[in-house]
């Protein structure tokens, strides 16, 4: 069996202490900058573990994911049909 040893390219790697600031403006907002606005398709892949901070990093700390609206708009659901009753 003959083993081919593989090589692989990186842009950046990031130690375990960056910031997720640092993380988004030196991947995420540089690609972006750089490449969509020259008309260029510009594709991030973000892999990790859930709740490692992949959504906050690709979208910043203003994100609100569909998952919250979700919530949201069910809090403001129950919230105006509770209008009117008393709590005991």
């Amino acid at each position: 069996t003959t083993t081919s040893k593989k090589e692989y390219e990186y842009d950046a790697v990031f130690s375990s202490s960056t910031t997720q600031e640092e993380v988004y403006s030196r991947s995420v907002g540089d690609a972006v900058r750089r490449n969509i606005f020259r008309g260029y398709n510009t594709t991030i892949i973000a892999y990790g573990q859930t709740g490692s901070g992949k959504t906050f990093t690709m979208h910043g700390p203003h994100y609100e994911g569909e998952e919250r609206q979700k919530t949201k708009k069910k809090r403001r659901k129950k919230k105006k049909s509770n209008v009117g009753t008393k709590r005991k």
